[in-house]
Formats: C-alpha cells, structure tokens, sequence
C-alpha cells in the first residue's frame, strides 16, 4: 500500500495564528517591591547595642553635673541600694529583652513579660523592705517630692529611651512589643538608679512613687511603640 503525501507550501505558514500573541502583547507584571531598609546584620546590631547602652549610661551621667549630688540625711546603705536595686531590676528586664531564645528568634512574648514584671516587682519588694524605709527621714512635703522625682526621672529616663528605640528599630522577629516593653522597663530603672544618686529623699514610698513609677510609665509606652518600631 503506497502512501500518498501533498507537497506542503511554506507560504502558507505565514497565515498560521500564533497562540502566544495575546500574551505578548499585555504588559509585562511589575517588578516586585524591594523592602525600603533591610534588616541590620548580627554584628552590625551588636556594635548598634553597644553605642546605645554606652550613650545611655553616659546621657544619665552627664545629667548628674547639672544636679546637685545627694546631700540630704540618708545612710550608706540606702545610698548603694538605691542604685544598685534598679539596676539589678534593669539587668533582669534587658536580659529578657535581648535573649536570642532557643531558636535563635528571641524569647515568647509571655516569658518576656513576665520578665518585666518580675523587675518591677524586686524593686518594689527590695524598696519596701530596705534599711531606708525606717532610718531616713523625709526633708520636704511628700506630694511636692515626689512630683520633683517623678519629673527628674521622666528626664532621665527620655535619652535612654530614644536610644532604645534606635538600636532595636526593625530588630524583633518576635514579640516586638513584649521585648520594647522590657526595654522600656530598664530605661526607666536606669533613671531610677540615677536618681539614687541625686534625690536625698530615700524614704520607701517616695522612691516607690518618685523614683520607680517611670520603670511602669516607660514599660507602657514601651508595649505600645514597639509594636511598630521594633517590627522586622
């Protein structure tokens, strides 16, 4: 059986349509959006931490020479607790804080504030049951130190603060406003020790209210900011 095959024209494959015509002629998709600042790398984070800490601790020193020091009625020892009770209160918040946690993404947010508030809560207890509380004698009407301290420490606690939020912009993977929460409670502890040094009021319910009311005002301010800032 013989087959019989038509010569083919090749002119005619000039009238043959092209499938893929329609979507050649669209417009090709727009290019996907680049993040408008990348991430800080792991080193460059650390020096970013480093400066802030070193700023902070040197804005509250500075503010000491526009102070005059304590010279008010107080004892040795409600001078060294009452710089050293906020600071450990800071050390337990910013360790909270900045903890790379099991999976390298940092601590859960429950844990972070529990943290937080275990800070507060030494140096509430730490304040209640210090040598102060029964051997300083207050120097001048309660309400009118307290709005003094209250002020002072809302000084002192403004720099580290804007640092803060500096070196952990675009920095938390997880629980952002958790972790800003603890910063903001060891900003305010870092005011509170520095009042330490300046307030000669050591009696326990001034430095409760005076003195430790920014560590909660900041922790605060803290939990609502972070949840922008510190966002990846």
């Amino acid at each position: 059986m013989s087959a019989r095959r038509a010569d083919v024209d090749l002119g005619d494959l000039g009238r043959v349509p092209d499938p893929f015509a329609g979507a050649a002629s669209s417009a090709a998709p727009p290019a996907a959006p680049r993040p408008a600042r990348a991430s800080p790398t792991r080193a460059g984070l650390r020096m970013t931490q480093i400066v802030a800490a070193s700023a902070a601790i040197a804005y509250d020193a500075a503010g000491l020479v526009w102070f005059e020091p304590h010279a008010g009625p107080r004892s040795a020892a409600s001078v060294a607790l009452g710089v050293a009770v906020p600071c450990a209160a800071g050390s337990i918040a910013v360790s909270a804080a900045t903890r790379r946690g099991r999976l390298g993404l940092g601590e859960p947010a429950l844990r972070v504030a529990l943290a937080a508030l275990a800070a507060v809560a030494l140096f509430v207890c730490a304040t209640s049951i210090g040598p102060w509380s029964s051997h300083d004698a207050r120097v001048e009407p309660f309400w009118t130190g307290v709005a003094r301290c209250m002020a002072l420490s809302a000084l002192f606690a403004a720099g580290p603060a804007v640092l803060a939020a500096w070196a952990v912009r675009r920095v938390f993977t997880a629980a952002p406003a958790a972790r800003a929460a603890a910063l903001g409670v060891a900003c305010g502890a870092l005011a509170s020790a520095t009042l330490g040094l300046v307030c000669p009021d050591a009696a326990a319910p001034h430095v409760l209210l005076g003195h430790g009311s920014v560590m909660v005002v900041m922790g605060a301010a803290g939990a609502w900011i972070g949840r922008w800032l510190a966002r990846v």
